[in-house]
């Protein structure tokens, strides 16, 4: 029984911790791509997204309240910049829904879980999108964290944050997406060995992953005589019916 409770308690634990980073990754995913799947970015991920996000900022400005710090001086300017980025958040969140809905409409077909693709500046600056969906978008959520350590705080924890986990993120797609291309290359090429090897592929034959070993089938003298009892002699009968149809 405690074995089972301390495990629930560690799923438990384990997945609240890591939900807080997917939070912040949804939250900062729409402001660099566009074209997502409708099961990738669903209103409830994006509710949850915000809700997360801003129950985070909220218990940071409670610690950073009771540190005693200049909150006058970033209260300024957090409350403008703050309201700057909730509207451009939803804005944005709006405009991705409408591109789905406009996309379903016309009923062009989509992966529904795809996590978006890259603006197109990124392709006339020159670079790739693996490039770009692994370094270079956490690189400038970074910047953009950096430039605003000077405007509002919570705003640059938010986006820094953000931009960290969604660098392991990307990573951890990237590797499960290079595992399962392996499986289908290695699927892949095993049916196709299979196949020569079947067809007679001489050399396929002697390879030491296809070994075929002939099997001597004996059949029993009582299991002759059943099948001759059963079916009769299949050459007795063909003389018979010759003889037969001669004699007519």
């Amino acid at each position: 029984m405690l074995k089972f409770v301390w495990q629930l308690t560690r799923r438990a634990l384990f997945g609240f911790l890591w939900a807080i980073p997917e939070k912040f990754t949804m939250s900062v995913e729409v402001l660099i791509r566009r074209r997502f799947g409708e099961r990738y970015l669903t209103w409830g991920k994006i509710f949850s997204s915000a809700f997360g996000v801003a129950i985070t900022m909220l218990v940071i400005q409670m610690f950073y309240a009771f540190g005693r710090l200049d909150r006058q001086y970033h209260a300024a300017h957090s409350s403008s910049a703050q309201s700057i980025w909730i509207l451009v958040f939803w804005g944005i969140v709006i405009w991705h829904k409408g591109v789905m809905l406009w996309r379903r409409l016309r009923r062009e077909k989509w992966f529904s879980v795809s996590p978006g693709d890259a603006w197109p500046v990124w392709r006339l600056l020159g670079l790739g999108e693996l490039a770009v969906f692994r370094f270079i978008e956490p690189l400038f959520l970074c910047g953009l964290a950096l430039v605003h350590l000077s405007i509002d705080v919570f705003i640059a924890i938010w986006l820094g944050f953000g931009s960290i986990c969604l660098f392991f993120k990307r990573q951890f797609q990237y590797f499960a997406e290079r595992n399962v291309i392996f499986d289908m290359i290695d699927s892949r090429t095993r049916s196709e060995r299979m196949r020569e090897a079947l067809s007679g592929d001489e050399q396929v034959r002697k390879s030491p992953d296809f070994v075929v070993t002939p099997v001597a089938t004996v059949m029993t003298p009582e299991a002759r005589d059943e099948l001759k009892r059963r079916y009769g002699n299949p050459v007795e009968q063909s003389t018979s019916a010759k003889t037969d149809d001669a004699t007519e």
